[in-house]
């Protein structure tokens, strides 16, 4: 009754063309079975069946959505009998999860507390800069302190530029 009779020529000319072979079945077969099942003939059947007979379709809808419903809460409480115990032990997985995520926060504190620090050795390093530069006469001392403060400043800078990068990542 439902079998599908395919035309031996037609499939062994679409084995040929690849890719359309599939589309073109499958489309066809989709229409066998709308035809062979006949799924929109039956569903006004059921559709005038239903405007006719609306208690009794009403009966038959609430019994089957209670008996899926019940259905349904049986295998859910089976189960969760069945695995009671993993319950309690997937709740004690999840605290060293929660250790994780404080220690995290503590280490992001920490980090914002030694960028801070290394804004203000900056901002004092250029206050000492500034008081190198504007000496009047400089001797080779004074030359090398700039050198060394500006490298001091440059290693800070590049720091706080590694640490905005790992923040917009």
């Amino acid at each position: 009754m439902f079998g599908i009779k395919k035309p031996v020529g037609k499939i062994k000319e679409n084995i040929n063309n690849g890719l359309s072979y599939l589309t073109v079945n499958i489309s066809t077969w989709f229409g066998v079975f709308k035809d062979k099942l006949r799924w929109k003939s039956r569903l006004v059947l059921a559709n005038r069946w239903a405007r006719h007979n609306p208690k009794r379709f009403f009966a038959y809808f609430l019994i089957s959505m209670i008996s899926l419903i019940t259905f349904n809460e049986t295998i859910y409480f089976l189960v969760k009998k069945h695995n009671g115990e993993n319950n309690r032990s997937s709740v004690l997985t999840v605290r060293p999860v929660f250790a994780g995520m404080n220690r995290i926060n503590v280490n992001k504190e920490g980090l914002k507390q030694q960028i801070s620090e290394l804004i203000d050795d900056g901002n004092q390093l250029l206050v000492v800069l500034d008081s190198l530069y504007n000496l009047p006469h400089k001797t080779r001392i004074d030359s090398i302190e700039i050198y060394r403060v500006m490298k001091q400043i440059e290693t800070i800078s590049n720091i706080l530029d590694n640490e905005t990068e790992l923040k917009t990542d």
